[in-house]
């Protein structure tokens, strides 16, 4: 994964901000079973099912 360029290191807010979601979707496509935070998972194609089931 590429490294995340902060605020800090001179990336603009909107910017770094950007960087991060565009971060996590990708990480969410190479790994479907990703939790939500609610105790879901989320599959490839983007459908959810309870965790367990």
């Amino acid at each position: 994964m590429r490294r995340i360029r902060t605020e800090r290191e001179g990336a603009a807010p909107a910017e770094a901000a950007w960087d991060r979601v565009s971060d996590i979707s990708s990480y969410r496509e190479r790994n479907p079973r990703v939790v939500d935070g609610g105790g879901r998972f989320e599959d490839a194609n983007g459908g959810r099912r309870e965790a367990g089931a």
